[in-house]
């Protein structure tokens, strides 16, 4: 059964004859039990990204991976190049030192 508050019905205060500026406006989380978890459209967090601003972040992302990757194809091929010298080097170095110590 629903039943009114004991002050239903009273007329305002003599000098008032306006409701309070905050009338009718909903309850925010956490000040009423039975309101909880109820938000408004100001709680719920503005901003963000889109998908299609996400979509467009992570191409830009790809490409510039894509870009290092070409960049360093070069420096790869040179390290292998500076390794198989070193080791032709180191081989004739070893086999010289080998004969002269035969001799």
């Amino acid at each position: 059964m629903n039943t009114l508050p004991a002050n239903a019905g009273t007329p305002l205060r003599e000098g008032k004859n306006t409701l309070p500026a905050n009338a009718g406006t909903p309850l925010r989380e956490g000040n009423s039990p039975s309101m909880k978890g109820c938000q408004t459209k100001s709680d719920r967090v503005v901003g963000g990204f889109s998908l299609a601003e996400f979509i467009i972040g992570l191409f830009l992302l790809l490409i510039l991976i894509a870009g290092s990757l070409l960049l360093l194809r070069p420096a790869k091929n040179i390290w292998f190049e500076g390794e198989q010298t070193v080791s032709s080097q180191t081989e004739s170095r070893n086999s010289s030192a080998f004969f002269s110590s035969l001799s």
